[in-house]
């Protein structure tokens, strides 16, 4: 039996189309966000009055919260899908 024996065809068709361009829109978007809010650090220093460290300091819990997010973002999704796009459970 060869590895791919059961493995899916790549979707296609509209819905295939559909969820290609909202992943192309999501990634967009967040080029956006972080842009847009990378360019506002020096005005977020002089108001909060953070020096160098302090900067450091809020982009790094910036990068720990989304660390910390991912795994959470799986468990999040699986319970939004049909059952029927769920993955059954690995069994040992």
């Amino acid at each position: 039996m060869s590895p791919d024996a059961g493995a899916q065809p790549w979707p296609s068709g509209p819905s295939a189309r559909a969820a290609g361009r909202a992943t192309y829109a999501v990634f967009a978007s967040q080029v956006i966000a972080v842009s847009s809010w990378a360019s506002r650090l020096p005005q977020l220093r002089t108001r909060a009055h953070l020096n160098a460290t302090g900067v450091g300091m809020v982009l790094t819990a910036v990068a720990a919260g989304g660390i910390i997010a991912l795994p959470a973002s799986g468990g999040v999704a699986s319970l939004s899908a049909a059952p029927s796009d769920r993955r059954p459970s690995p069994s040992t």
